[in-house]
């Protein structure tokens, strides 16, 4: 081994040898790490644990789904005897229809007496858990009929649907309503939106 050799093994040895001083972290630093840890590690758990907010049908349509200009055909239902309908399209364990129970009940609370105007909610099930389902939404419609929604046309619930006296669909709206729509729906219905929920 040469000179060189046996000086470099030597230098290695020494610097290994060398013993390494730790720095201690100050008590804010080490809560600082703390604290990062724990906003990490929330978000992630955050981040895998949120399951998507449940989607609202704002706007959707469906093909086959009632539209304007279509006639409507309600069995037992006199178009010509109203000035206008309003359909309600509803079923029972609908998330999107109690969800919009609270404006349905102003806005047809509002409507009541209304002589131009009638009321109608439809319903898949059999009347008397339908009208138990309305009673416990909160809402007071005495004129409940049970259809097959898709004989009405109607895919998707809750849906909404002006009527004129021939039986020949004027609006509709489909889903969860946004605050544009509810609105559109008492100026089309010639209703204060002041008073009504939104």
């Amino acid at each position: 081994m040469s000179e060189r050799e046996r000086e470099t093994i030597e230098n290695t040895s020494a610097v290994a040898a060398v013993p390494v001083r730790k720095k201690k972290l100050s008590s804010a630093a080490k809560f600082g790490i703390l604290i990062a840890a724990v906003v990490v590690v929330g978000g992630v758990f955050e981040w895998l644990s949120v399951s998507p907010e449940k989607p609202k049908k704002k706007t959707a349509s469906y093909e086959g789904q009632i539209a304007v200009g279509n006639k409507l055909s309600l069995p037992g239902e006199d178009w010509a005897a109203n000035g206008e309908t309003l359909v309600i399209a509803m079923q029972v364990g609908c998330d999107y229809c109690e969800e919009m129970a609270p404006f349905y009940k102003e806005l047809t609370d509002r409507l009541a007496g209304r002589k131009d105007l009638r009321i109608v909610a439809v319903l898949p099930q059999p009347l008397d858990e339908s009208q138990d389902f309305l009673k416990g939404a909160g809402l007071d419609i005495a004129d409940v009929k049970q259809a097959e929604l898709k004989s009405i046309s109607v895919k998707g619930t809750p849906t909404v649907i002006v009527v004129d006296q021939t039986g020949t669909v004027t609006d509709t709206w489909l889903g969860v309503m946004s605050a544009d729509q509810k609105s559109a729906l008492m100026t089309r219905l010639k209703v204060n939106p002041l008073k009504v929920a939104m």
